[in-house]
């Protein structure tokens, strides 16, 4: 799972050895969304991105694999320039 920001105000690091060559990208479908969260699908899998607190739940089929942030300890500092 790899989660890039749409607009970033710096250029973030990507730490290229840790990518498999062997992933390739999908195009995604927006099968529901909210003010809490969001469900894409992406051939028979899909995933449900829960915007508060941050945390992703990663489905093969119907079954869940995996959940990115199940206790809620990822945090996020804003971005302050150097003064």
């Amino acid at each position: 799972m790899r989660l890039i920001e749409a607009s970033p105000s710096v250029a973030r690091f990507e730490p290229t050895e840790a990518l498999v060559d062997t992933i390739h990208e999908q195009k995604i479908l927006v099968a529901s969304q909210d003010d809490k969260a969001f469900k894409v699908k992406f051939g028979s899998n899909s995933a449900t991105v829960n915007l508060s607190p941050f945390s992703v739940e990663l489905y093969s089929g119907e079954q869940l694999v995996v959940i990115a942030n199940a206790r809620g300890l990822m945090r996020f500092e804003h971005y302050r320039p150097k003064e």
